[in-house]
């Protein structure tokens, strides 16, 4: 075998590993993925099951009453600006 047999044995070689971590990323990998995260997200235990729903009530009615505060704070502003204004 001369210097450029084995050269293109070792090209073919290259590509074929290439081609299979391509197909591997391209649609292996991602399926996988895919199935492990559908299976974490079903798992009730995973994500603190009722604690971490009771959690997202909190920090949602503290996002409602900040928002609400900062409104009304703007709100008494520009009316007391109105007030003193007239």
């Amino acid at each position: 075998m001369n210097d450029s047999e084995k050269k293109e044995m070792k090209d073919i070689a290259e590509l074929e590993v290439r081609r299979y971590f391509d197909t591997y990323l391209r649609d292996v990998y991602p399926a996988q993925t895919k199935q492990i995260l559908d299976l974490h997200d079903k798992n009730e235990e995973a994500h603190g099951g009722m604690p971490r729903r009771f959690n997202r009530v909190i920090w949602t009615l503290l996002g409602v009453a900040t928002a609400g505060g900062g409104i009304g704070g703007t709100v008494a502003a520009i009316l007391r600006a109105a007030v003193a204004g007239a």
